[in-house]
């Protein structure tokens, strides 16, 4: 139901948008990575070079509202898509986080991280992307 929610709050959130391509990912993080979402959507409008990515954490730390993106990779194999977001622990510290989701082409999965700036620590999930075109 989690997912449901996310997505559909994200796709009125990126209503706005042309032509699309739709990301919708499963993805599997370890219990004690709290840092990672187990869904994220991703809507990149190559014509407006625009990308829209929502998750819970986002949907919890951001004021219910997405956030953008960019692209850091694109070519024949594989898409890797970059966004920050600020987030506060249950022990009030903070920190600004940098994450990455890479969508490879040929059988869909996908590997997200998430590192929080200036620690040497990373979070991993890995999982499968559902890819649309929205028109």
């Amino acid at each position: 139901m989690r997912h449901i929610i996310c997505l559909l709050i994200a796709l009125a959130a990126a209503g706005d948008a042309r032509a699309a391509t739709i990301y919708e990912c499963l993805l599997t993080p370890s219990a004690e990575n709290r840092w990672l979402a187990d869904f994220v959507f991703i809507g990149h409008d190559a014509a407006a070079d625009r990308v829209v990515v929502s998750d819970i954490l986002i949907l919890s730390f951001n004021d219910r509202a997405p956030v953008e993106g960019r692209i850091v990779t694109d070519n024949a194999r594989r898409i890797t898509f970059a966004w920050e977001l600020f987030v506060r622990g249950a022990g009030g510290q903070s920190a600004r986080m940098s994450y990455r989701l890479t969508y490879q082409r040929g059988d869909g999965s996908a590997m997200a991280t998430a590192r929080p700036l200036g620690y040497d620590r990373l979070f991993q999930a890995a999982g499968q992307c559902e890819v649309k075109q929205r028109n």
